[in-house]
């Protein structure tokens, strides 16, 4: 990060970020607590060498002049000033931690936990998986969420409580939570490829779980991102199993659909977007990856996920300047970045038929699954996944899953359905328009859960939403309205 010359700016960014720490402490700290003095900072000049120090515990004044202070008085404010942010640093990791052990205790009163399982697919390839179920002797649902992304419960020496709250929240409703990494990810063997495939491996998953004792044979998926965009090419396969779809910001598992042949957000108007170049470059994972023996026993895994989570630490990149490189197959190697999926990737055109060997949902696939869709204005793929609900809902076979397809668009950035407010601010949008917009988004909602099974009727207003004076009109009559 670049400080400025200006007057004052050294000691104006540490003060920054003395105050960050203080607005990231979370509430059960006492904000009184932490009212003590805290020493004042250095001011550089740009026009001099010197600095002016002023220290609340002497009298010593040091004008600006040529003259430097004494070097051990220079550093008294900087040394205690960082020692107080390695304090507040230390208190929210504590707290952090005392979270996490809080929400653990209150999932093991409730829940059977089980973690690093190792569910075997059909070539032999295991996956790492968390199970976290009721403590009940009735069968149960499961909430099964697939990822590329780190569910692991240590981090740097640290319990996270991100996995263990999902879990709480799905137990406490009577579901078990299941939490598994794709192939290639992690603590799951095998290599890694964009949306996890073969897609024989989420239904190879379904045939796991149900064959629990413990299931009750009635899997639902959820997700967003990428956690999300796997399921709609294995909701193609129509296991038994899959009953529920909940797929939110999934644009990126959407291949051919219709007009847009994007194969995933990879391409817009056929050229490349950058995005998913840095993207790949902080998510695939290299050819050498490391990887735990086969022969490590479930104990062995669970004792070494305290210290060891298998999480590449990547150099920060200046992409305004990285994405100018050409040519832009070696925009990744160009930062001696990881060897991975990017290069075999970029060197394809938007029609090669890798496109449909992997984990991509195209539309001459079939779809078993009844679904709940979520969909930003302010998202990088809002109209192909628009598309592909309509094509869903148009062409299931099906009639019972055709009309248990609901779709919420929210006046949300990608994936941030549940962070929103009435106060959210997107881009130039201002709060007020926010707040009139929410109601409409909450009669939507609800109408959902009056109406069940049945399709929301097209000509029902309650399910448009209005900002900034545009009617944006819900699914059934959005493509309606724009072929007009």
């Amino acid at each position: 990060m670049a400080i400025s010359s200006r007057p004052g700016a050294w000691s104006a960014f540490c003060q920054r970020r003395a105050s960050n720490f203080f607005l990231s402490l979370p509430p059960i700290f006492p904000l009184q607590f932490f009212f003590f003095p805290i020493l004042p900072l250095p001011s550089v000049s740009p026009m001099r060498s010197s600095l002016t120090t002023h220290h609340p515990l002497t009298t010593n004044h040091h004008p600006l002049t040529t003259k430097k202070p004494p070097k051990n008085q220079m550093k008294k404010p900087i040394t205690s000033l960082f020692l107080l942010l390695a304090f507040f640093g230390a208190l929210r990791a504590q707290s952090q931690q005392g979270n996490a052990n809080a929400v653990l205790e209150q999932l093991k009163q409730i829940a059977v936990v089980e973690q690093k399982v190792m569910m075997p697919m059909r070539d032999g390839v295991r996956l790492a998986t968390d199970i976290y179920r009721p403590k009940t002797d009735q069968k149960v649902p499961i909430i099964f969420s697939k990822t590329p992304y780190n569910f692991n419960s240590w981090g740097d020496g640290e319990m996270r409580a991100g996995t263990y709250s999902a879990a709480l929240d799905a137990v406490k409703r009577g579901y078990a939570y299941v939490v598994q990494n794709e192939r290639g990810k992690f603590f799951s063997e095998g290599e890694w490829d964009i949306l996890g495939p073969p897609a024989t491996d989420g239904y190879d998953a379904f045939t796991w779980m149900a064959a629990q004792p413990w299931c009750n044979g009635k899997i639902g998926t959820l997700g967003c991102s990428s956690t999300a965009e796997w399921q709609m090419a294995v909701a193609a396969l129509d296991h038994p199993a899959h009953a529920a779809m909940v797929a939110q910001g999934f644009g990126a598992g959407v291949g051919r659909v219709g007009p847009f042949m994007e194969q995933g957000n990879w391409y817009r108007g056929g050229a490349q977007q950058m995005l998913f170049t840095t993207w790949l470059y902080g998510t695939q994972t290299d050819k050498i990856r490391p990887q735990f023996p086969p022969n490590a026993t479930q104990a062995d895994l669970i004792r070494a996920s305290r210290f060891y989570d298998l999480a590449p630490e990547l150099p920060t990149v200046d992409w305004s300047k990285g994405l100018q490189h050409l040519p832009v197959q070696d925009i990744i190697k160009n930062q001696n970045g990881s060897v991975g999926v990017y290069e075999k990737m970029i060197r394809r055109k938007p029609n090669d038929p890798d496109w449909y060997k992997g984990g991509l949902y195209h539309d001459d696939m079939p779809f078993g699954v009844p679904s709940f869709w979520f969909v930003s204005w302010y998202d990088v793929s809002s109209a192909p996944n628009l598309y592909l609900y309509n094509q869903v809902r148009q062409n299931a076979k099906d009639p019972e899953v055709a009309k248990n397809q609901y779709l919420i668009i929210a006046p949300t950035l990608h994936c941030a359905y549940k962070r929103a407010t009435e106060n959210t601010i997107v881009g130039a949008q201002h709060g007020r328009r926010a707040v009139r917009l929410r109601p409409a988004y909450l009669r939507l909602v609800r109408l959902l859960a009056q109406r069940g099974s049945e399709r929301i009727p097209g000509r029902h207003a309650e399910g448009d939403l209005f900002h900034d004076g545009l009617q944006y009109l819900a699914a059934d009559r959005f493509l309606a309205a724009s072929r007009r």
